[in-house]
Protein backbone atom coordinates (compact mmCIF):
# COMPACT_ATOMS: atom_id res chain seq x y z
CA UNK A 1 0.00 0.00 0.00
CA UNK A 2 2.39 2.21 1.14
CA UNK A 3 4.26 2.26 -2.72
CA UNK A 4 1.60 3.69 -4.46
CA UNK A 5 1.19 6.44 -1.93
CA UNK A 6 5.16 6.81 -2.38
CA UNK A 7 4.53 6.98 -5.75
CA UNK A 8 2.06 9.66 -5.81
CA UNK A 9 4.41 11.68 -3.50
CA UNK A 10 7.45 11.49 -6.48
CA UNK A 11 5.11 13.45 -8.71
CA UNK A 12 6.80 16.90 -9.02
CA UNK A 13 3.41 19.11 -10.37
CA UNK A 14 0.99 19.80 -7.86
CA UNK A 15 -1.95 19.82 -10.19
CA UNK A 16 -0.85 16.30 -11.73
CA UNK A 17 -0.20 15.06 -8.28
CA UNK A 18 -3.66 16.12 -6.92
CA UNK A 19 -5.60 14.55 -10.03
CA UNK A 20 -3.45 11.19 -9.93
CA UNK A 21 -4.55 11.33 -5.92
CA UNK A 22 -7.87 11.64 -6.67
CA UNK A 23 -7.72 9.12 -8.94
CA UNK A 24 -6.44 6.71 -6.68
CA UNK A 25 -8.55 7.68 -3.51
CA UNK A 26 -11.57 7.11 -5.95
CA UNK A 27 -10.73 3.90 -7.15
CA UNK A 28 -11.31 2.25 -3.66
CA UNK A 29 -7.90 1.29 -2.60
CA UNK A 30 -8.14 2.96 0.79
CA UNK A 31 -11.39 0.88 1.23
CA UNK A 32 -15.14 2.23 1.32
CA UNK A 33 -15.45 5.65 2.88
CA UNK A 34 -16.87 4.57 6.19
CA UNK A 35 -18.43 8.14 7.60
CA UNK A 36 -19.60 11.52 6.90
CA UNK A 37 -20.19 14.02 9.11
CA UNK A 38 -22.09 17.18 7.90
CA UNK A 39 -25.45 18.60 6.85
CA UNK A 40 -28.37 17.16 4.10
CA UNK A 41 -29.87 19.95 1.13
CA UNK A 42 -32.52 19.75 4.09
CA UNK A 43 -30.33 21.50 6.71
CA UNK A 44 -30.36 18.44 8.76
CA UNK A 45 -27.41 18.06 10.61
CA UNK A 46 -26.19 14.72 10.48
CA UNK A 47 -23.96 11.38 10.98
CA UNK A 48 -23.79 8.55 8.48
CA UNK A 49 -21.87 5.76 9.64
CA UNK A 50 -21.09 3.03 6.91
CA UNK A 51 -20.68 -0.43 6.49
CA UNK A 52 -17.41 -2.32 5.14
CA UNK A 53 -19.22 -2.12 1.70
CA UNK A 54 -19.67 1.51 2.06
CA UNK A 55 -23.68 1.16 2.33
CA UNK A 56 -24.95 3.27 5.15
CA UNK A 57 -26.11 1.55 8.23
CA UNK A 58 -26.61 4.19 11.07
CA UNK A 59 -27.82 7.91 10.70
CA UNK A 60 -27.84 10.20 13.61
CA UNK A 61 -30.14 13.52 12.49
CA UNK A 62 -31.13 16.84 14.05
CA UNK A 63 -33.48 18.90 11.71
CA UNK A 64 -33.48 22.93 12.08
CA UNK A 65 -36.62 22.49 14.79
CA UNK A 66 -34.40 20.24 17.01
CA UNK A 67 -36.14 17.45 16.08
CA UNK A 68 -33.55 14.56 16.26
CA UNK A 69 -33.49 10.78 15.20
CA UNK A 70 -31.62 7.83 14.99
CA UNK A 71 -32.38 5.56 11.75
CA UNK A 72 -30.88 1.91 11.28
CA UNK A 73 -30.76 0.64 7.60
CA UNK A 74 -30.66 -2.53 6.42
CA UNK A 75 -27.71 -3.19 3.64
CA UNK A 76 -30.24 -2.06 0.59
CA UNK A 77 -30.31 1.85 2.60
CA UNK A 78 -34.33 1.15 3.67
CA UNK A 79 -35.09 2.67 6.98
CA UNK A 80 -35.99 -0.31 9.56
CA UNK A 81 -36.04 1.02 12.51
CA UNK A 82 -36.05 5.27 13.99
CA UNK A 83 -35.76 6.36 17.55
CA UNK A 84 -37.14 10.01 17.87
CA UNK A 85 -38.30 11.50 21.36
CA UNK A 86 -39.85 14.96 21.29
CA UNK A 87 -38.79 16.76 24.18
CA UNK A 88 -40.28 19.74 25.25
Amino acid sequence: MLAPVRGLEAIEDPEERARARAEFEWSGAFGAPRMFIGHTAAGEATMALRGGQGNVRLRLIVEEDDAAAIESLNPDGNVVRTVSRVLD
